[in-house]
């Protein structure tokens, strides 16, 4: 079948220009794939960052949270201190901090602290109140509260844990001393107090 201008039809159509848009549209589609894989793998590549800086983080901190204390008992009961390290290796240059009050007409506050060479592996040490402190005649108590303890773990590195926060101390760190600990009516100990001590059931293994 003929057109008017007496060619065939199939001659009259601009395939050159269809080609040419073609070859855009393609190249179009290709930029857009590359784009799309290129966006999903720095994503991939920023995942696979964070996660290796999520497993240093915790590896850093895979001794220290295991060391924790807190005090046992009431006001109206005996009270005692527990320090405890979990981990199969242990913790070095421990300095505790604790306050004790007493309680009669009026309240006796005191700021007492004391440091440790180290605190074994896999071990819990309990501290009684009339062992840290003796109530004068017409007190009672003792009543105490954790401060904080300060340690170094099996890396080195220093830590200061409190009854509800765990804190890398900045480097360099030589080991502590008590002047570190702010206090009211200071009182450091130079010797360290009576303790009990008993090893933990349950140990963590830290792993290489």
């Amino acid at each position: 079948m003929n057109t008017t201008s007496g060619g065939p039809w199939w001659r009259q159509i601009p395939w050159i220009a269809i080609g040419t848009v073609l070859t855009v549209v393609a190249g179009i589609g290709t930029l857009g794939f590359t784009g799309v894989a290129t966006y999903y793998d720095a994503r991939v590549a920023a995942d696979a960052l964070d996660q290796s800086r999520e497993d240093a983080a915790d590896k850093e901190r895979s001794q220290a949270v295991l060391v924790s204390a807190w005090v046992e008992g009431s006001s109206l009961s005996p009270m005692s201190l527990h320090v405890i390290n979990r981990s199969p290796d242990p913790v070095s240059f421990v300095s505790i901090r604790v306050s004790i009050s007493f309680r009669s007409k009026g309240v006796r506050y005191d700021g007492l602290s004391w440091s440790e060479t180290s605190l074994p592996p896999c071990t819990e040490r309990v501290y009684h109140g009339r062992q840290l402190a003796t109530p004068q005649a017409g007190e009672v108590g003792p009543a105490l509260q954790l401060g904080s303890i300060l340690f170094v773990d099996r890396y080195g590195d220093g830590w200061e844990r409190t009854w509800d926060s765990l804190r890398r101390l900045p480097e360099p760190f030589r080991g502590f001393d008590n002047s570190q600990f702010e206090t009211y009516d200071r009182r450091s100990l130079t010797e360290t107090p009576r303790y009990e001590e008993k090893p933990v059931a349950r140990c963590a293994d830290l792993g290489s």
